[in-house]
Formats: structure tokens, sequence, C-alpha cells
């Protein structure tokens, strides 16, 4: 299924994580895609999306318009690696969290680092607000404050083993017959 999205090439740049912040730093479902910091080359995409199951028989291809980025819209998100180690077959164990994230895009920002420009991308209905919205983001120029994020509680998957040295004594010989030693 092509992207449902309309875009619109924006004057002027903001930077990829005060346009996050501002405006998707407090959606309940938010992605950011980042060329990383300073970047000089290649594209960075923040937005908002409703989640969605994964997406099925997707069909990699088709004509692009470069002029307004590889990546138009469509699905962001992730599956577990055990998740996808299983459906490929792999040994794997259970996820504690979900198998499978995935976001369908209601609004975006793709940001042309090299370019120094932007896009928005959003329905046809929502283009105009949208853009109002990143402009004010725009002339505003700072980051918000954000709150303090939650703790998260973490636990190993696997116990620590130590670690074995070689059987092997330190004065051994290689092939060769050249004093070896193992460490």
């Amino acid at each position: 299924m092509p992207s449902h999205l309309h875009h619109r090439v924006l004057q002027g740049w903001v930077d990829p994580a005060l346009a996050f912040t501002t405006l998707f730093g407090s959606a309940p479902d938010a992605f950011w895609l980042d060329a990383g910091p300073d970047a000089s080359q290649g594209w960075s995409w923040v937005g908002t999306g409703s989640p969605s199951p994964p997406p099925r028989d997707v069909v990699a291809g088709g004509a692009t318009d470069g002029a307004n980025g590889p990546f138009r819209g469509g699905w962001v998100g992730w599956s577990g690696y055990d998740a996808a180690a299983r459906r490929a077959g792999a040994p794997a164990l259970d996820d504690v969290g979900p198998a499978d994230v995935w976001l369908r895009i209601d609004r975006m920002l793709g940001f042309d680092h090299a370019a120094g420009r932007m896009i928005a991308f959003s329905s046809a209905e929502d283009v105009k607000p949208f853009v109002v919205a990143v402009e004010t983001a725009r002339l505003a120029g700072s980051v918000p404050a954000l709150d303090a994020p939650a703790a998260v509680q973490v636990r190993a998957r696997h116990a620590r083993r130590p670690t074995r040295r070689s059987s092997r004594s330190a004065g051994t010989r290689s092939a060769r017959g050249v004093p070896t030693s193992c460490a």
C-alpha cells in the first residue's frame, strides 16, 4: 500500500531534536529516525503515528520522487530480536516485551541534511495546520524543558559466566615451533 501522506517543502530549518521535542515529544506514539548528531549528509525523520499490526505483504520498490526524500511515509517499527529469529527458524528465547511494535505514520518531518531543507508529510487536510506548527517551532528556536523520564527496571537475560583461560600452558609452541604464551 503506498503512503497516504501529502507533502510540502518548508522554508528554513529546525534542528531535528528541537522539532521532535517541540512537536512530538509528548505524543504517546512518536518516532525519531536520526542521521546522527551534527549530520551534514543523509536524512532524519521525526513524527507520530497510529499503532498498527505489522505490515504484511510489503513490496519494496516502485517509483520514488528523489526530490522529496527516500522515505515518504508508511510504517515505522521494529521486531524484537527473538521474535524475528524464531520466524527465521533460528534458536530464540521468549521475549518479555512485545514481539513487534509498528506505527502507521500520521505526521512526519523529513530533514535533508545535505540540502538543509525540511519536508512536512501529513494527510491532505492536515498539511496546513502541520506547517503552521512547524513554523511556530522554528521561530521559537529553543528546546522546551521535558520531564525527567520514568525509571526503568532492567534485568539481565543471561547469568554472567566467568571466562576461562586456555587450558594450554604458557610455554607451548606454535605449529612453527615458535614459543607462544596464552594470556
